[in-house]
C-alpha cells in the first residue's frame, strides 16, 4: 500500500524548486502518517511494520501506537537474511553504502503488539 503524508509531498515539491532539504521533515512526515494510521491500514487492529534508518527516531516525541513494529533498516535486512528471503543482509547493505547513503549501525527491532499478540519475525 502506497500512502503519501502532505509533509513529504510539500517537501518535494520545495526540493524540486532548488530549495534544500530542511530538517525534521522526517519526524513531521512520520508523525503525520501515524496520526493517520487508521486511514492508511482501514483497521485499526491491523499489524504495521515501519522502518526507519535514524536511530534518533526512537527518542522522538510522537505517540506510537501498539500496532507498530519499528525495525531499523539494518534489523529488518538481517531479518530478511534469517527467513531467507534475501540472500545476504551484509550485500545490501554494501549495496546502500556504495549508493552514497550512511545508514545508521542501529541494530533495533521493537515489535508491535494487535489483538494481544506480539508482531514478530
Amino acid at each position: 500500500m502506497e500512502f503519501t503524508t502532505a509533509v513529504g509531498l510539500a517537501a518535494a515539491q520545495r526540493r524540486a524548486q532548488g530549495e534544500v532539504r530542511q530538517p525534521g521533515q522526517g519526524e513531521a512526515a512520520i508523525a503525520e502518517f501515524l496520526q493517520r494510521l487508521d486511514e492508511v491500514t482501514g483497521d485499526p487492529d491491523a499489524p504495521v511494520l515501519m522502518l526507519f534508518e535514524d536511530s534518533d527516531i526512537r527518542r522522538s516525541r510522537f505517540f506510537l501506537p501498539d500496532n507498530v513494529h519499528l525495525p531499523s533498516t539494518l534489523a529488518f535486512l538481517r531479518g530478511l537474511e534469517r527467513k531467507c528471503l534475501i540472500p545476504s543482509a551484509e550485500q545490501v547493505w554494501s549495496l546502500i553504502a556504495a549508493a552514497g547513503r550512511t545508514p545508521s549501525l542501529a541494530d533495533v527491532d521493537l515489535p508491535g503488539a494487535t489483538l494481544g499478540n506480539v508482531t514478530s519475525w
